[in-house]
């Protein structure tokens, strides 16, 4: 992605990021002939931006046939707040009086608003030391590469350089689910602010081989899971 930000311009790789007052005269594009993906994120006043280049297309490990699938990138979106929802104040507060939690759980009926309180909580919560990596699961996230790798890049989008590694390590071979474990924690550990990780419609997943590590891992994931 480039950024012409007044006198200056900037190229940015796959998941660097830039902030900047958007009185600044600017301009966005594609540092090639290809189409760039831009995430563009404004402050409450509508004077800041916060961009960030969109890092390469992912495919989940080749099954027993060697075919692979691509990543559907709409799972890794915030959804985006209804401009009707309905306002839960009291809920929002249960949700930031737990922030410091290791982890967070909403449990609840369908259509009583799972998705939407933790959207309209990170909409309130948002600062600039914290990044937060949104995963929408489905039946097919129930096997474990499939998973891990959803997982590694949603944190990848959030924060560059965390999730690489664990990526690389899924698509060499079959990893055991501790491995990739270990190495998205040592890699979540050299975050340079809080990283909060939101699986959406996590009771889709009972496999054991992904349900048993949280336990261990949520001394540093702290995510918040949505059933």
């Amino acid at each position: 992605m480039r950024l012409v930000l007044g006198d200056h311009n900037l190229a940015l790789g796959a998941g660097e990021a830039a902030e900047f007052d958007t009185r600044v005269p600017h301009w966005l594009g594609s540092t090639v002939d290809e189409p760039a993906e831009i995430l563009s994120m404004f402050g409450p006043p509508g004077e800041r931006v916060h961009a960030r280049a969109r890092p390469p297309t992912r495919t989940l490990p080749g099954n027993e046939q060697g075919m692979t699938d691509v990543l559907l990138g709409t799972k890794l979106y915030v959804p985006k707040l209804r401009r009707r929802s309905v306002a839960r104040p009291r809920l929002i507060r249960r949700m930031e009086a737990g922030a410091d939690a290791r982890l967070t759980l909403i449990s609840a009926p369908a259509g009583f608003g799972k998705t939407t309180v933790p959207v309209a909580w990170l909409h309130e919560a948002a600062t600039a030391d914290r990044s937060v990596a949104w995963l929408s699961l489905d039946a097919a996230d129930n096997e474990p590469a499939s998973f891990w790798t959803y997982v590694a890049t949603a944190l990848e989008g959030a924060v560059a350089g965390v999730g690489s590694r664990a990526l690389e390590v899924l698509a060499a071979s079959p990893a055991p689910t501790e491995l990739v474990l270990t190495t998205l924690l040592n890699e979540l550990a050299a975050a340079p602010g809080e990283v909060w990780l939101v699986l959406d419609d996590y009771h889709l997943v009972d496999n054991q081989e992904v349900t048993r590590v949280w336990p261990s891992s949520s001394i540093i994931f702290r995510p918040t899971c949505t059933s």
